[in-house]
């Protein structure tokens, strides 16, 4: 335990900019909604929207995965090959199915919510542990709907506001 929260001490991000620069999007009360069941379809981007504005060695390509997320933040892939992204400022965790193959989404399906700034993310055993502000929690999704119904506080003594309000955690392998 001691090593998990040294590690989440260790990897603070400065990521408060967005927080200082937009205050009126993170206090609004749109990012306590309840978790959506019906998936939001994503518009697709043209193909060729990102490698406007990025440049790339010859060989490689870009393109956008997925938008209208309100602060994405970390991303990792969960058991069930699903992509999972914090959205921070939204107060959320959403899921990003791929199911086609196309290289984007086909939409933001939103895993849990009401959160309070999550950032870091990573399974282990069937959990997602999620590092939010002044703690952390871990998340199951029992009937594997893709929402999240189980929540359970594993330490609310990481330290909150005031410096650093990003968390990021890890688990090394084999522990």
């Amino acid at each position: 335990m001691r090593k998990v929260l040294w590690l989440l001490c260790a990897c603070f991000v400065l990521l408060l900019l967005p927080f200082i620069a937009f205050p009126d999007r993170f206090l609004s009360p749109s990012f306590l909604r309840a978790p959506r069941r019906t998936p939001t379809p994503i518009v697709p981007a043209t193909p060729d929207a990102a490698g406007k504005r990025i440049t790339l060695p010859a060989g490689f390509r870009i393109s956008i995965f997925v938008e209208g997320l309100v602060t994405p933040r970390l991303m990792t892939v969960g058991p069930d090959k699903m992509l999972y992204v914090s959205d921070m400022g939204a107060g959320r965790i959403v899921r990003l199915p791929d199911r086609n193959h196309d290289g984007r989404a086909d939409s933001v399906e939103v895993a849990a919510s009401g959160l309070s700034q999550p950032h870091g993310l990573e399974w282990r055993q069937g959990w997602l542990y999620v590092a939010e502000l002044g703690k952390v929690e871990r998340l199951r999704d029992v009937d594997r709907d893709g929402v999240i119904e189980t929540k359970e506080l594993v330490t609310d003594s990481v330290p909150g506001r005031g410096g650093h309000s990003t968390r990021t955690l890890h688990f090394w392998p084999g522990r």
